[in-house]
């Protein structure tokens, strides 16, 4: 039987590391509010606090006035086997590939030269970007198009026209951006772990002051 270090913590104490999609949210809130269970608690990283799978769940708990909110704590070393990535890619319906060049210098000129690469695929041509990867990540947020993202582990190039692979980021990388008070862009990263199998359903009427 699988054991997890399940705790209550005061939504204020956890340290988010990612934005959100809006529209994500909005759906996990009307779930939670049809079941009135939060089914998944929210993976934190067990020193700083900080949330490594769940910001969605959590910004719909805050939003429905949940003082508290369930979570798994992860230890970095025995918990977690991968930070994981997404992959960017152009909707050719959405996005031709002349303007996703654009998106590319655009996104280049933003960016510090750096040892990591980035490699990015245009009409069955690919090429590296050297970039520093917390300066990419970053940048990323300043950069408005309509991209879709793809799981690392279901990405095959030959599938895309056009598409973005960031370079991955290290456990080190979120705790720096922490300390600088800097957020990555939504569903930066993915996590590979165990820990993501736990459903331990939490009734919301217990999160929320009264």
């Amino acid at each position: 039987m699988t054991r997890y270090r399940f705790d209550l913590l005061d939504i204020k104490e956890i340290l988010v590391s990612e934005g959100v999609e809006h529209w994500r949210v909005e759906k996990i809130k009307a779930s939670i509010i049809n079941t009135n269970l939060l089914l998944k608690p929210i993976i934190v990283e067990m020193r700083r606090k900080f949330v490594i799978d769940g910001h969605h769940r959590l910004k719909a708990l805050a939003l429905l006035g949940a003082s508290k909110a369930p979570v798994i704590l992860a230890d970095y070393d025995s918990d977690i086997d991968d930070v994981g990535r997404w992959i960017y890619v152009a909707d050719p319906g959405c996005l031709r590939c002349d303007e996703f060049v654009r998106l590319v210098n655009e996104l280049g000129s933003l960016v510090k030269r750096g040892s990591d690469v980035s490699r990015v695929g245009v009409g069955g041509e690919a090429f590296s970007l050297n970039v520093d990867r917390l300066d990419f990540y970053i940048a990323l947020k300043y950069i408005d198009a309509p991209l879709s993202k793809v799981p690392q582990g279901l990405f095959k190039e030959s599938a895309y026209r056009c598409y973005l692979i960031p370079p991955k980021l290290t456990p080190n990388d979120l705790y720096i951006l922490l300390s600088r008070g800097l957020t990555l862009p939504p569903r930066s990263t993915l996590h590979r772990t165990y820990l993501k199998e736990a459903v331990i359903p939490y009734p919301i009427k217990r999160l929320v002051k009264r």
